[in-house]
């Protein structure tokens, strides 16, 4: 059982997953392509942010420099996260940049993720130790519980 879990887990956490959105808190490095002139900020693919640890760019000699973590701001705004400044480090020519580590997750333990996502992971991996076989040889295919949808709409990142 304890594989139905983790791959239930795997199924909606993180980058790959289906929340869009990290469970636990965990720490994401993002890469950007370097900000244009007239604009202030970036939007970072994973939620909930909790925290921007560091901004990074390349230098014009392919090394990576710490940028000043005093000059930029996490903001939400309509359930996407963001990053701005006024003055973003001009970055070599390089393909994505500028790199951004934040953390992102609802907690540091189960207690803290929300109880319908929870419940949508064990309904899940129920479904995935009930169903183990690739292919269903009486009686009709065996779809994943429709309820999973509705518990985890309200958190899912659907501009992804």
């Amino acid at each position: 059982m304890t594989h139905c879990l983790t791959t239930a887990t795997a199924q909606l956490d993180g980058d790959n997953g289906e929340l869009g959105c990290a469970l636990l808190h965990q720490t994401w490095a993002e890469r950007f392509p370097p900000v244009r002139t007239g604009r202030t900020a970036v939007c970072l693919s994973l939620h909930p942010v909790v925290t921007l640890q560091a901004v990074e760019y390349r230098d014009a000699a392919g090394a990576w420099q710490s940028a000043d973590l005093g000059a930029f701001e996490l903001f939400e705004e309509d359930g996407r996260f963001w990053v701005q400044s006024k003055s973003w480090p001009t970055p070599g020519a390089y393909p994505k940049p500028l790199r951004l580590t934040y953390r992102a997750g609802f907690g540091a333990t189960g207690a803290d993720i929300p109880s319908p996502l929870v419940h949508a992971v064990l309904l899940l991996a129920a479904h995935f130790y009930e169903n183990r076989e690739p292919v269903v040889m009486d009686g009709t295919p065996v779809e994943m519980p429709r309820s999973v949808d509705a518990l985890i709409a309200p958190y899912k990142v659907w501009w992804r």
